[in-house]
């Protein structure tokens, strides 16, 4: 919603039921109250436009079956050392260089470690390890934390 020809517009939730006749005041007061929460104040007797309305619709599903634990394997050789910036550290370290795509689920390493893929980058600390689980997604655990 917002004033009629403002460009700024502000969401105002809708009561979760059908609306009725009277609504119509009710979504003036609650756009009035978030207009005033975010300017100091509201435009008394302004025109008020609907821009769109949004639907959520959603429904109950079952949680993902748990992935089996896999079992840790070495991580491979790296293919290279880099020279980063640890900011915790305060200094240049030497770190091992992974491809991402020859990291196989299991496939577990400490850190420092940098984790390279065509589309981002993972630095495992040195205070961390990493694995790869089940799914194929990396899973970082700082060191002595349970698992």
């Amino acid at each position: 919603m917002r004033y009629a020809g403002q460009g700024h517009e502000i969401a105002v939730a809708l009561p979760d039921r059908p609306l009725l006749a009277g609504d119509a005041a009710t979504l003036r007061a609650e756009f009035e109250i978030a207009y005033a929460r975010l300017f100091a104040r509201h435009i008394p007797n302004a025109e008020i436009e609907v821009m769109s309305w949004v639907v959520l619709v959603t429904t109950g599903a079952d949680p993902p079956a748990m992935l089996k634990k896999p079992t840790p394997t070495a991580a491979g050789a790296a293919r290279g050392m880099r020279r980063i910036v640890d900011a915790r550290l305060g200094r240049p370290i030497s770190v091992p260089v992974y491809e991402r795509a020859a990291l196989h689920v299991g496939a577990a390493l400490s850190g420092p470690a940098l984790i390279i893929e065509e589309d981002t980058s993972t630095y495992v600390s040195p205070s961390f390890d990493v694995e790869v689980d089940a799914g194929g997604a990396l899973v970082l655990t700082a060191r002595g934390a349970a698992s």
